[in-house]
């Protein structure tokens, strides 16, 4: 495994984790950072890992 294809699988794998983080509501999101604190600095923009097509698709959507 080469490293761009490490890249794009982190990539795909993070667009994957924003695009949940995007899907909760806000009190579920509340919730999560009480637990995760860490969290509550994270920038989540609408943007999706360029190299990852299914970023926004489910595990159902095949």
């Amino acid at each position: 495994m080469t490293d761009v294809m490490r890249k794009q699988i982190i990539d795909c794998i993070e667009a994957r984790w924003e695009t949940s983080l995007r899907a909760l509501k806000v009190e579920e999101r509340s919730r999560l950072v009480t637990w995760f604190p860490h969290l509550a600095t994270l920038k989540i923009e609408f943007q999706h890992g360029k190299n990852c097509t299914n970023a926004t698709k489910t595990p159902h959507d095949h």
